[in-house]
């Protein structure tokens, strides 16, 4: 479940042949290119349809009934009645691991400022969520659905990867550089279209001939929101700290009233940088990934990170409602990660 858009099927993107003279003239188009200045890294954009959009109806009541998937090898109910010893020990093991993820459930609910709702466990595998209130049903499916995986990931610059794949970009990708900045390695590509970016970046990863990305580097190439409006790159390193890191997520209020995250790690973030001299040098963006997504990204001395990362709304969601909801959402799932993937059960829903 995604809080900003992202393309569900991959585009045709007709990439362009190899062409020698274009190789030696890398770099002056670079530098033709370094011409073309885009805003700095600050922030997503409007995710327009995702799921931190609108309110609900106040004292409407949300129903969202789940299931935990059964994992491959269980037997159908229709075996049920041929119990063993061994089919008791995993009955068991599903009631626990439900009433588990029921309690991971309220203790989102909670973090994301959620008063009034029940969470109950009629049943193995399946759990049912109700909430009353002015938040919208996609946001509430937005808050207990996924698994809440998070990855706190330093952004690498990696401007001469692209300059490597100049002469591979089709029409409508664009090698760009960081407002200010005259460094080849802080150069990204650039797209209005989320989806023909996606495909450039999977053409390269998949094509060793253009020697973009070594084996074994341990780099994960992504794509976010730029802040001038378009699509841009990203690079992230390995990641530093993960959910197994958190302590605690709970929705802050600012100054001017705005909702913020604050995510609380177990230890100093600045203890898990010191084998890397590297990084605690120069690492300044940081990536925050949910459940795959970049969420937010962060801008910081690798030194300042400690046991503590604030995490503000994306300065492009238009009203205050739209950033509230998201709010909720991330500080939801960073509180409590769910071990086993979780599906809504539209079917068998109750009805009001």
């Amino acid at each position: 479940m995604k809080l900003f858009p992202a393309p569900q099927k991959p585009a045709r993107v007709a990439l362009t042949q190899p062409n020698r003279l274009g190789k030696r003239l890398l770099l002056g188009m670079l530098c033709a290119s370094f011409l073309v200045l885009s805003p700095t890294l600050s922030g997503p954009l409007d995710p327009g349809a995702a799921h931190a959009l609108g309110r609900g109806n106040d004292g409407v009541e949300k129903v969202i009934r789940l299931r935990i998937l059964r994992p491959k090898g269980d037997k159908p109910a229709s075996e049920a009645a041929q119990e063993t010893e061994l089919d008791r020990f995993e009955a068991e093991k599903a009631a626990e691991m439900t009433q588990l993820t029921a309690r991971r459930i309220r203790t989102r609910l909670k973090a994301a400022g959620i008063k009034d709702f029940s969470v109950t466990s009629a049943q193995s595998r399946s759990i049912l969520v109700r909430v009353r209130g002015n938040t919208s049903r996609q946001v509430v499916a937005g808050i207990v659905v996924p698994r809440g995986r998070m990855e706190l990931r330093p952004i690498e610059p990696a401007g001469t990867r692209w300059v490597r794949a100049l002469a591979d970009l089709p029409v409508g990708v664009e090698l760009r550089q960081k407002q200010g900045s005259f460094d080849a390695n802080q150069a990204y590509l650039w797209s209005a279209d989320a989806e023909k970016l996606h495909s450039v970046l999977r053409f390269l990863e998949n094509n060793p001939s253009r020697n973009i990305i070594s084996a074994g580097s341990g780099l994960k190439f992504t794509v976010f929101p730029d802040t001038g409006g378009g699509w841009r790159t990203l690079t992230l390193s390995a990641p530093i700290a993960t959910h197994d890191d958190v302590a605690s997520a709970s929705i802050r209020q600012g100054k001017t009233g705005e909702s913020y995250v604050q995510l609380l790690f177990e230890n100093d973030l600045s203890d898990a940088l010191l084998p890397n001299g590297a990084l605690t040098d120069d690492a300044a963006l940081w990536a925050v990934l949910l459940d795959g997504e970049v969420v937010s990204v962060l801008g910081s001395r690798a030194h300042h990170l400690g046991s503590s990362l604030n995490i503000t709304a994306p300065e492009q969601l238009g009203t205050r409602d739209a950033r509230q909801a998201w709010a909720q959402q991330v500080a939801g799932r960073l509180a409590a990660y769910i071990p086993v993937p979780l599906i809504e059960d539209r079917t068998s829903t109750p009805k009001k």
